[in-house]
């Protein structure tokens, strides 16, 4: 039992990581297409700064993350990172749309 509840958070991370790549490489192409291309490398940075905040917070109040409250926040934090991502990526395209810098085709 102890090895598939390990199986299990290691398919988690798994997911999660790969969607946060996968929309990191997709905000890359929206914001080449919405802002000057040189500068579609921000999502990329700020995907970083993320990673480096998170794993900082993580650091700093261990006791908010144990491994009992663990099956609790890995799929509040995936839920809540789905819901921002869809408004972030409607906005950004809204106002591409807006603009007239974007195009279907």
């Amino acid at each position: 039992m102890r090895y598939l509840r390990s199986i299990r958070i290691d398919l988690a991370i798994f997911l999660i990581s790969f969607s946060v790549l996968f929309f990191e490489l997709m905000l890359t192409r929206l914001f080449s297409v919405t802002l000057h291309y040189h500068l579609s490398s921000m999502a990329n940075s700020l995907a970083m700064l993320g990673f480096g905040t998170s794993g900082l917070i993580v650091n700093l109040w261990p006791s908010r993350f144990s491994q009992s409250s663990l099956w609790v926040q890995v799929p509040w934090g995936a839920t809540l990172f789905a819901a921002v991502s869809v408004f972030v990526t409607g906005r950004v395209w809204d106002r591409a749309c807006r603009w007239g810098r974007a195009s279907i085709s």
